[in-house]
């Protein structure tokens, strides 16, 4: 009966480790998590978030129809849901990199009003001479983008995030745009103190420089380059109250369903946030939270069955 118990144990054992594999992190690694990120440590996100991703509990929503995925995010969406898709990537740009703007949103702005403003369009009067319009941040390159989002998701710069592939596609569209160097395992993430400063690689063209480019927002075009993101950022840092915003919601819900001639409790408030909602269990969560269930039972139940055969 020795093997046999022995062989109960290591099954329980090899469960029990395999136990963190089925919880999410975001995103995925190696990490790119340097000193000066906002947020707990990449590495912490079982014991803080444990099935879930860091975002799943918020008002977050990826915008689109259903589960329809921009291109640079199919794979990403296939293997885990339209929401952590475009708040964890891995985004496919072909190397190109990508930029994100979060513009201020009516009803989700930090309590001390929206954070680092730092750029405008060159389609507005005096671009050169404003920063008026948002946040701008990206990268030319494309294994950044998750830190990224997690980074200022952490900070509290809450608003509509929308991303776009090609770093070089701001000239002409924006006057600057802040930059995030990718970062290496090894030394280089031990000593990294923020991949956003101390670069000097942000993008300060100037919509002068370039006003032989015709304005061409690509967010506006269909060619499936860009994506987006409402109630952008950790409500928490943001200061921002989620119970007002949740009474908000059931009434904004309300309103709709007698519009429309239909009992508000029809299961509209779902459809609403069917691409990424907070009180919703996405596919994904669902994946993970099984996994999760089925393996600590059989963890449970192979120990108890080894434990019990060494009388």
């Amino acid at each position: 009966m020795g093997a046999p118990r022995l062989d109960l144990r290591r099954c329980a054992l090899l469960l029990a480790l395999a136990l963190p594999l089925t919880s999410a992190v975001a995103p995925e690694g190696p990490s790119q998590q340097c000193a000066d990120d906002a947020g707990p440590p990449w590495e912490d996100d079982v014991e803080h978030f444990g099935v879930s991703d860091y975002f799943e509990a918020s008002p977050a929503r990826a915008v689109g129809d259903g589960d329809d995925c921009p291109a640079p995010l199919a794979t990403a969406c296939a293997a885990k849901g339209k929401l952590a898709a475009f708040l964890a990537g891995p985004i496919d740009c072909d190397d190109r990199g990508w930029f994100c703007r979060i513009e201020r949103q009516d009803g989700f702005v930090p309590s001390d009003g929206f954070r680092d403003s730092n750029f405008a369009h060159c389609n507005r009067t005096n671009a050169d001479e404003s920063d008026a319009d948002g946040h701008c941040h990206g990268s030319d390159g494309d294994e950044t983008y998750g830190w990224w989002i997690r980074d200022h998701w952490f900070r509290g710069y809450a608003g509509r995030l929308t991303c776009c592939c090609d770093w070089n596609a701001l000239k002409g569209l924006t006057n600057r745009c802040d930059y995030r160097r990718p970062v290496s395992t090894g030394s280089d993430l031990q000593t990294c103190r923020d991949a956003n400063e101390d670069h000097g690689l942000s993008f300060e063209g100037t919509c002068g420089a370039h006003a032989d480019v015709a304005f061409d927002d690509p967010a506006l075009r269909a060619d499936g380059q860009c994506w987006s993101v409402e109630s952008f950022a950790d409500p928490e840092a943001a200061g921002i109250d989620t119970d007002a915003l949740d009474a908000s919601e059931t009434d904004d819900d309300d309103d709709a369903s007698r519009t429309a001639g239909v009992a508000s409790d029809d299961g509209s408030g779902a459809v609403a946030h069917a691409s990424g909602g907070a009180s919703f269990f996405s596919p994904s969560r669902a994946r993970r939270a099984f996994a999760s269930i089925f393996a600590t039972a059989f963890a449970t139940a192979a120990a108890a069955l080894a434990f019990s055969s060494t009388g």
